[in-house]
């Protein structure tokens, strides 16, 4: 009776955690539902370079079906920008929806509505340092994740990186610059260099 039990206890669990990769799975990526014509979506600087610095505006598609749709932003997701002046940046994540002029409900992805709008936040960092911050009127392009970009974003936030740590870490990489170039317009201090380098190398991309 004993084995019976387990056996049917084995299969159910087998079968949850199918049910739940298959779903997972099905959750698109906000990139792919734009390319799509499912999903519109408007990118947006906030005025920061580091952290939750960019804003993410969603509409329903030409291409959409019925209904609110949900979709995903893959952790090292590329924004490309459209000022030539101004820097691209890494998204580590989704912060939230936006509720208010400085608050916003966390989410880990997003909804978008069956009508109207919805705005997101994204925890995003610069990535190319000798350009200029983005303002709140760089608009970006998103494009497919880094696979080198995407384990940075893993490690930083599964380390719990502060974000000048996390910042310092992307442009290593980006940019192959030393402690001393980076201080020169944003200031790290040496501990969260060496948690930087730490996971650079962890990802397998040296370090300075």
């Amino acid at each position: 009776m004993f084995c019976r039990s387990f056996r049917a206890l084995l299969i159910l669990l087998v079968g949850l955690t199918f049910c739940s990769l298959v779903f997972a799975q099905s959750i698109p990526t906000l990139q792919d539902a734009i390319a799509s014509g499912q999903v519109n979506g408007v990118f947006y600087g906030t005025g920061s370079s580091s952290g939750d610095s960019v804003t993410v505006e969603v509409s329903k598609g030409p291409k959409a079906a019925s209904g609110p749709k949900e979709v995903s932003v893959p952790p090292g997701s590329r924004l490309d920008s459209a000022d030539a002046g101004a820097q691209g940046m890494m998204i580590l994540g989704i912060a939230g929806r936006v509720t208010g002029a400085t608050t916003y409900a966390p989410a880990d992805n997003i909804v978008v509505p069956a009508t109207g709008t919805a705005t997101y936040l994204l925890t995003a960092f610069c990535s190319e340092f000798h350009k200029d911050n983005p303002s709140e009127s760089t608009r970006f392009t998103l494009r497919s994740p880094d696979p080198s970009l995407a384990c940075i974003a893993k490690r930083s936030k599964d380390g719990g990186l502060s974000i000048d740590a996390t910042q310092a870490a992307v442009w290593i990489y980006t940019d192959r610059l030393t402690f001393e170039a980076v201080n020169e317009k944003f200031s790290v201090s040496r501990t969260d260099w060496d948690r930087a380098q730490q996971v650079v190398r962890a990802c397998g991309l040296g370090g300075r």
